[in-house]
């Protein structure tokens, strides 16, 4: 299933889309720098945790400190030099400052740059966090180098960012990390997401569990209202999905704030129900006075991946019914000879 990710970057002047890369899943990444996406009611702390104040939840990145070394990214004729939750460790190998937090050098020079000072400044705004290091070397048109470093929620990652994930912005004299971390992100759940049936036939819907993007679906009829899932976890989190921690579903009306109602939680795994393989998440938001919201998800069998994305079917008072057909929802037959040998 192909997706766009539009990293907006806070800068005091429009520049545009830029396109970074196609990732492995078919993702489309695209940084943009523009004044639209600078903060206005921002939390910011001077260490490497931070609250968010909609859910209360503190995140902490001091694990992904590098005491032993500085995380090194070598790109084109440029070679980066970072580390966070402190200075670099190598900073007099670099002759720089004591408290540079990112140095870059090129093949071009043997001189280092410092890429802006520790401790730096980790901000959160309405569900991006940015740990940003300023005051660093003298760039061009009286600014100095400084270092932002974008953090993304990945349920199943924290991979250090690579060249593919790094962008000098030489107009600005800015260096742009993007870091996809299991950190970065809240409490969530993941439930396998496989069922075998009495008659030895296996259905694995683990391929349409995504780990660091969600399903979303706008109501045909009231483009304001988008419908957020995932499957057997709980919704990714980030900025456009400011969905309860704890929801699975959720749909968020953006016809005012944003308001995010949980449509059910992440419970058993998959099941068959006459002769139907289905999702069930439940225990959502209260609906009405005796019941609360609830999402349903069915599969069906789709070799051709013809709507490789769910649709919705039914929306009763409280219950939502999605249908999805995919490849994925069709039987494996499993060898019980090969399980028992």
């Amino acid at each position: 299933m192909k997706s766009t990710i539009l990293l907006l970057v806070c800068n005091e002047e429009e520049k545009g889309p830029i396109f970074i890369r196609e990732t492995e899943i078919c993702q489309h990444i695209f940084l943009w720098p523009t004044p639209a996406a600078c903060p206005r009611n921002v939390v910011s702390s001077p260490n490497c945790t931070v609250t968010d104040p909609l859910y209360g939840h503190t995140f902490d990145l001091r694990p992904l400190r590098n005491n032993l070394d500085d995380y090194i990214i070598h790109r084109n004729e440029e070679t980066l030099y970072f580390n966070l939750c402190g200075p670099l460790n190598n900073n007099q190998y670099y002759g720089l400052s004591n408290t540079s937090a990112a140095a870059v050098s090129s093949k071009s020079s043997s001189d280092f740059i410092s890429g802006g000072l520790s401790p730096g400044k980790l901000f959160f705004h309405d569900g991006t966090m940015k740990l940003k290091f300023s005051g660093g070397s003298n760039c061009k048109s009286n600014k100095t180098y400084s270092t932002e470093i974008l953090f993304m929620c990945d349920h199943n990652s924290s991979v250090v960012p690579n060249s593919e994930t790094f962008y000098h912005m030489n107009d600005e004299c800015k260096l742009i990390l993007i870091w996809k971390t299991i950190y970065a992100c809240p409490p969530h759940l993941v439930n396998d997401c496989s069922v075998t049936s009495d008659n030895g036939l296996k259905y694995d819907l683990n391929p349409l569990s995504f780990p660091s993007t969600n399903i979303k679906l706008y109501q045909l009829l009231d483009m304001r209202k988008l419908y957020v899932l995932n499957i057997c976890r709980s919704v990714v989190h980030s900025k456009d999905t400011r969905c309860p921690y704890d929801s699975a579903s959720c749909l968020i009306d953006r016809s005012g704030e944003d308001y995010a109602v949980n449509l059910g939680l992440v419970g058993g795994g998959p099941f068959l129900e006459d002769g139907l393989l289905k999702l069930r998440y439940t225990e959502g938001d209260k609906c009405n006075a005796t019941n609360n919201h609830s999402t349903e998800i069915i599969f069906e069998c789709d070799q051709e991946d013809e709507f490789p994305f769910p649709i919705l079917i039914t929306k009763e008072e409280c219950k939502h019914v999605f249908e999805w057909r995919s490849s994925h929802a069709c039987p494996i037959k499993v060898d019980s000879t090969a399980i028992l040998g």
